[in-house]
């Protein structure tokens, strides 16, 4: 849909559009930016991995498990608790079912919270900041932001009218039609110009979208990237027009021609065999593992995953055992210095793949695959304090007690814990604890204790039916991971020990 809006040129101008109802939900898909996305049409700002994409244009996963992993610098600043943090947004996105299955009014509305504490200590939630980050790169983009948004603006011959082409880039979950609500909340937008100089060819505009009522809390999704940037906001959710957007995109009924990743082969071969590019539905579902590692050095390790590809030959499906052997993650996380205006960066769209050829959209802007590698960037520079000089005070001194704070990271939730604060650098040695299980006689014993000896020093874990013929079960070192066994006792024993032992 197109809508065609003229005004007279100034240096600053609004105009407001109302939208006729067309549904009640709405997601936006991203990709890598048009030809026509530029600057002078409010694409490619800063922050911004891409641009919003038609319906039938989206890009998505084709492959069913995708691994994560945290290098040393995440490791050092946000500790144990911020990898938490992480795979708790993980976890709400790996506990979605199969895309099929999903019923939309199972999932809320409104799923921003408020923790006062955190806005009044300038905190950003992690796991909110991540869950946004993890849909932007399975495809989706700020449907609040691109609900209706510039294709095209036109200067008439006398100079002084605009006309702008205003096209919607926000769609129904159910019958995929342009939409201007988002989670059941009506949008319109305005268009602001900005006349960076006199001459013709220096305008800068872009639209504003807004909620046609003002009144009603703003239902904004967990891809809006204006919330998880607002201090004490954090996510409870993934909403329903967030869902609705992943239905789209990885149901088996979008059925796309795609090429596999390139370094997957044919389970037990030298992949002479694959069929690389055909026609092939969504994979349903996404799961994200975490890549194998070491203990001690971090350093990750190789992994490999299998999976059936499904593809078509004509209308008749296809199957094809295939696998990935992968030596660093798919998505990376990380931390760095970025300075003080820069909570985080992320890898862009340059990267994916776009299949518009191949499935006779000759110069289209998808549809596509999304292709690692993947890398978050968290800054590790905060929290951040400003000080502003103002020559005409009679005290001129700066200092902390005239500062005013920036953002930091944090972790925080709806409940009355006070928020975490990162960097969580844990100074004292946590020795490894023992998770020993023992099932007897039906019943199940658990028994918990630390290893008492060097740090990562080697340790025996043995038993014994005299406290004097000891038979090592297995070995462990006291690196700070957690170590488990369970063991099946026989029940006509009398009696049994267990001990671990460092060795020397």
């Amino acid at each position: 849909m197109i809508i065609r809006k003229w005004f007279k040129g100034q240096p600053l101008m609004l105009v407001t559009l109302f939208a006729g109802s067309v549904g009640g939900f709405g997601f936006s898909l991203l990709g890598p930016w048009a030809e026509w996305m530029d600057v002078p049409k409010g694409y490619q700002m800063q922050g911004d991995i891409g641009g919003p994409m038609n319906i039938g244009e989206g890009y998505r996963w084709n492959m069913p498990v995708v691994t994560y992993g945290f290098d040393r610098s995440f490791q050092d600043y946000f500790g144990s608790n911020g990898m938490a943090a992480v795979e708790s947004a993980i976890g709400v996105l790996n506990a979605l079912p199969p895309v099929s299955s999903i019923v939309l009014s199972n999932y809320p509305l409104v799923v921003w919270s408020m923790n006062h504490q955190a806005q009044a200590t300038n905190l950003l939630d992690l796991k909110s900041a991540t869950l946004f980050l993890l849909l932007e790169q399975m495809g989706l983009t700020d449907p609040t932001r691109y609900a209706f948004c510039i294709r095209d603006y036109f200067q008439d011959p006398g100079g002084t009218n605009y006309a702008f082409d205003v096209i919607e880039r926000n769609f129904d979950p159910e019958t995929g039609q342009p939409s201007p609500y988002v989670n059941a909340e009506q949008y319109t937008y305005m268009i602001e110009m900005l006349a960076l100089s006199p001459s013709p060819g220096n305008e800068f505009c872009y639209t504003i979208c807004y909620p046609v009522n003002p009144y009603v809390s703003q239902r904004l999704p967990a891809a809006s990237l204006s919330y998880w940037t607002s201090s004490g906001l954090y996510l409870n959710n993934v909403s329903q027009d967030d869902v609705g957007g992943l239905r789209y995109l990885l149901s088996e009924s979008q059925v796309r021609c795609e090429s596999l990743l390139p370094d997957v082969r044919a389970q037990g071969t030298n992949g002479s065999s694959l069929v690389w590019t055909a026609d092939r539905p969504g994979v349903e579902k996404v799961t994200f593992v975490r890549h194998p590692y070491g203990t001690l050095n971090g350093e990750f390790k190789p992994y490999t995953n299998q999976w059936t590809d499904v593809y078509y030959d004509w209308d008749e499906p296809v199957y094809q055992d295939v696998e990935r052997i992968t030596t660093s993650p798919d998505i990376l996380f990380t931390g760095r210095d970025l300075g003080p205006n820069m909570p985080m960066t992320r890898s862009g769209t340059t990267n994916w793949a776009n299949n518009a050829v191949l499935n006779d959209n000759s110069g289209g802007a998808g549809p596509g695959v999304v292709q690692p590698p993947i890398t978050f960037t968290f800054n590790t520079d905060g929290p951040f304090y400003v000080n502003y000089y103002n020559p005409s005070a009679l005290l001129d001194g700066l200092g902390f007690g005239n500062a005013y704070a920036l953002y930091s990271w944090g972790s925080f939730d709806g409940s009355t814990n006070a928020p975490f604060m990162y960097p969580n650098v844990q100074i004292a040695f946590q020795p490894t604890q023992v998770h020993f299980r023992l099932l007897l006689s039906g019943m199940t014993n658990d028994f918990l204790w630390p290893l008492a000896g060097e740090a990562y020093g080697r340790f025996f874990f043995q038993t014994a039916t005299n406290l004097r013929d000891w038979t090592s079960l297995a070995t462990l070192t006291n690196s700070g991971e957690a170590f488990s066994y369970q063991f099946q006792g026989a029940t006509n024993e009398a009696m049994r020990f267990f001990r671990t032992v460092q060795q020397r």
